[in-house]
């Protein structure tokens, strides 16, 4: 599924957003108002609204297909008219209603949504309206996908020839998907609350595609107080101990005393977890599924509140202090889609620097800065629905790293990444000087990239130490549904009598 304005291309679609409008609304109004039973107002409407499309190049077939879309509803405008003996004033109205949707069409096929929403935001539209119109356009393509999925699905299980305009395979398959769509909801408002959502929805009020002169080769890097991190694999040299310093014994960064919780339903998903992270660590969380992975790690961020103590650099975790705790922990969630609810890449990335507080264009500095280090500026003015999985991982990432966190949760990170992208990510994460903690099933990504490993099974901490150790050990690992990985499989081999 792709938007109408990505369908065709001409010289409007490079002009303003807010030109478009404004003739979009200006012609409206005339239309409105015009006397229409006179042909020459009624003419000349549609040759000004033929000699648009002609100019931005709309194709006929594309035109006249969208318009057949919304043409039964022109004529119910005015059946009432019709039946009440009012055939003149039925013409009218008909015609009028055309010629506005007709100019809709010419506006939604050269105007990128994102300049829609941002000359609403210029023209002072109420934010609720403006958010809801954000948040309907970003998911409108998941669930389109979602319904293409789960369409093949039953189409492949289906022993014969279904007619897709049954009521009742309709019914079923809206039915799944609004289900979906009530838990996508859930874990979007997750992934704003973590980027300081606070209640207040704050978006750049202006087009982002006026700050490119904001190169982020001229960036002073991800944090005011700190030199940019390094595209190139190496730390900065200020993330280095010189070998004539005194070497310091490294903070605390994450601790956890006994932490418990149990769901709604009565599972209990955590039962007394107690672990400590030390700055800088990298550490991988494993663990079959439905070991309480992901709901740990959603402690940390105070997204879930369970019985126990959780703290983030010797602070204990509050409702006081959740904004700053979150400023501190970021938490990247499993699926991409469930962190990118913006128009653009851009915008999307520079939510979480707004909700901090900070100025539009500060905002937008770390924004450029997290995409340069994550390789994405190109994508910076693109909607994410346009992006490949991998490539909306990437982003998700930067989301994250915009807030500038100290301590850096991944939720499996590698999943449903073709080997390429999972190769880009594992590098990228390689370089990140922040502490780590990433829960994943991949073993041989924890052996990459981790020091550190803890084993979880049912609630609990099963094992704890380094990863050479842990993950060699076929025992442990086959008792907890998991398997030694095959780097250290090879390494740990016992050699053949011929070598």
């Amino acid at each position: 599924m792709v938007a109408l304005s990505d369908l065709t291309h001409s010289w409007w679609h490079r002009q303003d957003g807010r030109l478009k409008l404004g003739l979009f609304f200006a012609y409206t109004l005339t239309v409105l108002l015009a006397p229409i039973h006179f042909l020459a107002w009624g003419t000349g409407l549609a040759a000004t609204l033929a000699i648009a499309l002609l100019t931005a190049r709309v194709p006929l077939r594309l035109f006249l297909s969208r318009f057949g879309m919304v043409l039964p509803f022109i004529g119910l405008s005015g059946l009432g008219l019709l039946l009440g003996g009012s055939p003149e004033r039925f013409v009218q109205v008909t015609l009028k209603a055309a010629l506005c949707v007709g100019a809709a069409l010419w506006l939604s096929l050269t105007t990128p949504f994102p300049d829609l929403l941002a000359a609403l935001r210029w023209l002072r539209l109420p934010s609720l309206l403006t958010t809801l119109l954000t948040f309907l356009f970003r998911y409108l393509f998941v669930l389109a996908e979602e319904a293409q999925r789960m369409a093949r699905a039953y189409a492949s299980r289906c022993p014969r020839r279904q007619n897709w305009r049954d009521a009742k395979v309709i019914g079923r398959i809206v039915g799944a998907l609004l289900l979906r769509a009530y838990d996508r909801a859930e874990r979007v408002y997750q992934a704003m609350l973590s980027r300081g959502f606070d209640g207040e929805f704050r978006t750049l009020r202006s087009r982002p595609f006026l700050f490119a002169e904001l190169s982020t080769a001229n960036l002073e890097g991800l944090s005011p107080d700190e030199p940019p991190i390094s595209t190139s694999g190496d730390v900065p040299s200020s993330h280095r101990q010189s070998a004539h310093q005194e070497r310091r014994p490294p903070n605390e960064a994450v601790r956890v005393e006994n932490l418990r919780y149990r769901y709604p339903d009565g599972t209990q998903a955590l039962k007394g977890v107690s672990f400590r992270i030390v700055e800088g660590e990298s550490v991988a969380l494993v663990g079959p599924n439905g070991a309480g992975k992901t709901t740990l790690v959603l402690h940390l961020n105070g997204l879930l509140r369970g019985d126990g103590k959780v703290f983030v650099f010797g602070e204990e975790l509050s409702p006081k202090n959740l904004l700053q705790v979150r400023r501190q922990v970021g938490l990247v969630f499993q699926d991409p889609d469930d962190q990118l609810f913006m128009p653009t890449v851009l915008e999307d990335v520079a939510f979480g620097p707004l909700n901090l507080g900070l100025s539009e264009e500060e905002a937008l500095k770390r924004a450029w800065g997290a995409l340069e280090l994550v390789g994405m500026c190109h994508a910076a003015h693109r909607s994410p629905h346009q992006l490949s999985f991998g490539e909306r991982k990437r982003v998700a990432i930067a989301t994250v790293l915009a807030m500038q966190p100290k301590v850096l949760v991944l939720d499996e990170p590698t999943s449903n990444l073709d080997p390429r992208a999972r190769r880009e990510l594992l590098r990228l994460l390689k370089r990140l000087p922040l502490t780590k903690l990433i829960a994943t099933h991949d073993l041989e990504a924890v052996v990459h990239l981790c020091q550190r490993v803890i084993v979880m099974d049912a609630g609990e901490i099963v094992a704890d130490g380094p990863v050479a150790n842990i993950l060699s050990d076929e025992t442990l690992m086959e008792a907890h549904g998991l398997e030694v990985p095959a780097t250290l499989r090879q390494t740990t081999q016992p050699l053949s009598p011929s070598s």
